[in-house]
């Protein structure tokens, strides 16, 4: 027997891709063998590697098809015509089997059909149902961070100690990621800039960086070159509102990002990542004059990523072997 079943994937533009499971089985009731002997052995496969072959015609025919339509109601009529169109096809095919066997040899029927039907089968691709990963996906951590202070910057400034937490989207192989920090650190020495800075004075940094990169991906692990635009700030903690030491600059930032998927689970329509990553950056400081020095982040964080996933059939590539 042709057996087969279909799920219609809403498409946009009120379109659907049907994707179809077809089998061969062989009905008890039907193909109850007298003797199992060699000759009858045979007969019930060349019959079932015919409907092996109708099911495997009817997923080829389904690819070709593509995307269609209209409404369901509408697009079911045509799967269920096409259905009988292929089934029509195997009926014919061992109506024609049973024929040559009434009027010819059994042996030489029965070795004729066993090379036609695999040369049909070995003509008509293989066709495999797969989940897609949908263009763009979102995902999103939080985790520690650890900022380093150089050059003159490090003369007032102890390294912060800092809170991370971002945003990433991503499209095809780029990514383009949020990234925000907030550190807590001391003052160093003292200085005037918008006001008194005391030795010790309790500060808070916070870095915020915009950034694009391209992924590089190798099973389980993720890496991503980036460059970008950074944004840092040093204020007093514990500040009013009429205190105004706060001191910003804005500054370029190359980095890179690590990752490492820690477990994949798919849902209906959805795929979740869950992984650890390093992120770890470098920017020039441009605060003011004579606060210069290179600025490095380390961040170490965990998260989740999310992109949608959609079923689809596909021919099935062969290795060619030469």
């Amino acid at each position: 027997m042709l057996n087969y079943e279909y799920e219609l994937i809403p498409q946009p533009f009120g379109k659907y891709t049907p994707i179809v499971k077809a089998t061969a089985t062989l009905d008890p009731t039907l193909s109850t063998l007298s003797e199992a002997n060699e000759i009858n052995l045979r007969y019930a496969q060349i019959y079932f590697n015919i409907y092996g072959y109708g099911a495997r015609l009817i997923q080829v025919k389904t690819v070709e098809m593509g995307t269609l339509q209209g409404n369901t109601e509408s697009i079911r009529s045509v799967m269920n015509r096409h259905y009988g169109q292929i089934s029509l096809r195997v009926k014919q095919l061992t109506n024609a089997f049973d024929t040559d066997l009434k009027v010819k040899p059994v042996p030489e029927v029965l070795d004729q059909w066993e090379r036609d039907v695999q040369r049909l089968t070995e003509e008509t691709p293989e066709v495999e149902i797969k989940n897609q990963l949908s263009k763009w996906q979102l995902g999103m951590y939080a985790g520690v961070g650890r900022n380093v202070m150089q050059g003159k910057t490090k003369s007032y400034f102890t390294d912060a100690t800092s809170f991370n937490f971002g945003f990433s989207f991503d499209v095809k192989k780029s990514r383009f990621s949020w990234d925000m920090n907030l550190g807590f650190n001391r003052t160093i020495d003292y200085f005037e800039r918008r006001g008194v800075w005391e030795p010790g004075t309790k500060a808070s940094l916070a870095t915020f960086e915009f950034t694009y990169g391209r992924k590089l991906q190798r099973q389980d692990w993720l890496w991503v070159p980036y460059v970008g635009l950074g944004v840092n700030e040093f204020t007093p903690r514990g500040n009013d509102d009429n205190d105004r030491r706060n001191l910003t600059g804005y500054v370029p930032v190359v980095g890179l990002e690590i990752t490492r998927y820690l477990k994949h689970t798919i849902h209906p329509g959805q795929r979740s990542g869950f992984f650890c990553k390093t992120r770890l950056s470098a920017s020039p400081t441009t605060f003011f004059t004579n606060f210069t020095g290179t600025h490095l982040n380390l961040r170490l964080a965990i998260g989740f990523d999310a992109a949608r996933v959609r079923k689809e059939m596909a021919y099935v590539k062969k290795n060619v072997v030469i």
